[in-house]
């Protein structure tokens, strides 16, 4: 599982691989609409997720198999 760089306003690219049930929330896909992200991924499946942008001041929120891995909230802008 790997965040990329923040950058604007904010957002964050999302890219996730591995076997498991994956649950992103704290943000709204620019393109999408979409507030939360629920994939569930096989052996050598991966999911990316460019544009992701977290609400300021919000925690971005990964949960693997429903166990809390990454608590992280985005740099103030500036």
């Amino acid at each position: 599982m790997r965040l990329g760089n923040w950058y604007a306003d904010p957002q964050i690219n999302i890219f996730l691989r591995g076997k498991g049930t994956f649950k992103v929330t704290g943000g709204i896909q620019r393109f999408s609409g979409q507030r939360t992200i629920v994939a569930t991924l096989g052996c050598g499946e991966k999911l990316k997720v460019p544009h992701y942008k977290v609400k300021s001041g919000h925690a971005l929120k990964v949960y693997k198999d429903g166990k809390l891995v990454i608590n992280q909230v985005p740099p103030p802008l500036n």
